[in-house]
């Protein structure tokens, strides 16, 4: 699960949402987290880095606990 801010189209500020899909690839070049989940477009769904706030999931809530 991965909490992103998004922006507000028509004002300043936006909000925070929660996107739970599985990863197939992370897109380095561009900064990009794409997910298995497709669009009705059939493009895959992406996530950029700079609005990602928090990721949450078995194994990076157990590296977390792991490394406290």
């Amino acid at each position: 699960t991965f909490t992103v801010f998004q922006p507000d189209e028509h004002k300043e500020g936006g909000s925070y949402i929660d996107i739970t899909d599985k990863v197939k690839r992370i897109d380095t070049a561009n900064r990009k987290v794409i997910l298995m989940g497709t669009r009705e477009s059939g493009i895959n769904n992406s996530i950029d880095f700079d609005t990602i706030t928090a990721i949450h999931g078995e194994l990076v809530d157990y590296i977390d606990e792991s490394i406290e």
